[in-house]
């Protein structure tokens, strides 16, 4: 009689980085909050492999199969994990009780789908894969990996740990498949395609021969790629199993245009007088707002909520040019302290309001509050809150402050799945009528197109416009803009 069970588990920033050190996978989607905002995710995500055998530890303890072990395993990651997201796991045993299915979903999206066939356990364990902790290393980087390219990666367990994350799996089975699934996420997220690397799925069959104790590699080769879509097909062998592994190389993170060549297009003069805040400005739109600003003769404030490396560049490429730039620490989703208040009330005449949560795609059929939820915390809450700030000044200024909010072109040319955006950038596009209808304020609200960020950035080719283009004159028309309802 088949038997099925649902369980559900989350996996913890810190369980990440334990995982990291078990499996040698230190890659900074997964252990750099920083850096991984500047991936198509924007947050980071959990190791698939740490999912799949979490998972496994589960359902393995729940269903007792303490007397099988796995004979072929095939998984595809669907979609990212983020770190803390509660995963739920269905999980169904057949009649014979040798094939097991799984599916896990996080944040209402498909995340992994795995099927194990499994065998009668051989009797004994083999605890050859014992081993330390693997030491913190960065990726490798790479292009896109050419057939033929061989390496391989170092099969071991220590067993602590180990024992700490999966304790089932330690306990009940044998480590040598276990060690192999662990093996390949270090290839994956270190080796090839290393730095800018998705895993998308394993097909894994137990060798013909028995495990060899003296099996501490596996060794993979590179088999086919796929340009047209950044695929990576590799074949590998372990101590225990062998098949293929697929990955994709993700595009690396957009880099804006230099500030030295922002400023051999602007005219120097063309911002003179400005004192402008770009709230977000440390990387994406907001830096390259502030630096066309700065090369017209601005003096620009930029804001960063976590990323300060990067303002800090920015501020420095200014600062080597004789350019004007500050920077300070913002979140706009935080309690807004007085200096911060007083600050905005009187400090600026121009506002650039780039923060911006994630844009994600809603793939689902129904609509979802959460997400809407997430564009309205950032595009009207926070963005209210700001603007009273700016505008309760309003008495001490003798021009009017202007403010830019910057929607979007989806509103005027839908795309499925970005309804809760648009819903919510169209609130905020109100919001900058009702705030202009009632203060001297100038506000603009334009309608920008899809351009090329890290927001963007994605496995396949879109129709991203470049930014300087797109961004150069509607910051002109900003500037020599009078007086009245918003643009």
């Amino acid at each position: 009689m088949p038997i099925s069970s649902m369980s559900e588990f989350a996996i913890s920033f810190d369980e990440s980085a334990s995982f990291a050190r078990l499996s040698g996978d230190f890659n900074p989607l997964h252990l750099d909050r920083v850096r991984a905002r500047r991936t198509q995710y924007g947050r980071t995500v959990v190791h698939g492999i740490h999912a799949l055998l979490k998972a496994l530890d589960g359902v393995g303890a729940v269903m007792s199969l303490d007397r099988f072990e796995p004979v072929a395993i095939a998984c595809t990651f669907n979609g990212p994990i983020p770190t803390d997201a509660v995963v739920r796991v269905d999980a169904s045993l057949n009649a014979s009780g040798d094939r097991l299915r799984l599916v896990g979903e996080a944040e209402g999206r498909s995340a992994f789908s795995l099927t194990v066939d499994l065998q009668h356990a051989r009797a004994g364990r083999l605890d050859t894969l014992a081993g330390s902790d693997f030491d913190p290393a960065p990726p490798r980087t790479q292009a896109m990996p050419a057939p033929g390219q061989e390496g391989a990666a170092p099969i071991q367990l220590a067993s602590a740990r180990y024992s700490r994350l999966f304790p089932w799996l330690a306990r009940g089975c044998n480590a040598d498949w276990v060690g192999d699934l662990i093996a390949t996420t270090r290839i994956v997220g270190m080796e090839c395609p290393g730095m800018h690397s998705i895993y998308s799925g394993l097909k894994l069959r137990r060798s013909a021969g028995p495990a060899s104790e003296g099996a501490r590699w596996m060794r993979y080769r590179v088999e086919k790629n796929d340009p047209r879509f950044r695929l990576v097909r590799l074949g590998v062998a372990g101590a225990a199993f062998e098949g293929t592994i697929e990955a994709f190389l993700r595009p690396a993170p957009v880099d804006q245009q230099s500030l030295a060549d922002i400023s051999s297009t602007v005219e120097e003069a063309a911002f003179l007088g400005q004192r402008a805040l770009v709230i977000g400005g440390s990387r994406g739109l907001g830096e390259l707002t502030a630096k066309i600003l700065m090369a017209g003769g601005a003096d620009v404030t930029i804001t960063y909520a976590l990323g300060r490396e990067d303002a800090e560049r920015v501020a420095d490429e200014a600062g080597m040019l004789g350019r004007r730039c500050s920077m300070m620490h913002m979140d706009v989703t935080a309690p807004m302290n007085n200096g911060m208040a007083k600050s905005l009330a009187t400090g600026f005449s121009h506002i650039y309001y780039f923060a911006s949560p994630q844009i994600f795609k809603n793939r689902a059929a129904s609509w979802d509050h959460g997400l809407f939820e997430n564009f309205c915390r950032v595009y009207l809450r926070a963005f209210a809150i700001v603007a009273e700030c700016v505008l309760s000044g309003e008495k001490h200024r003798h021009d009017p402050v202007r403010m830019f909010f910057p929607s979007t072109v989806f509103l005027d040319h839908p795309e499925d799945g970005f309804a809760e955006y648009c819903a919510a950038k169209a609130a905020g596009e109100s919001l900058c009528d009702y705030f202009a209808s009632k203060h001297r304020a100038i506000f603009a609200r334009p309608r920008l197109p899809r351009m090329r960020t890290d927001q963007t950035s994605g496995l396949s080719t879109c129709d991203a416009e470049e930014p300087f283009a797109v961004m150069h004159p509607v910051l002109l028309a900003f500037h020599n803009a009078l007086p009245g309802p918003g643009a």
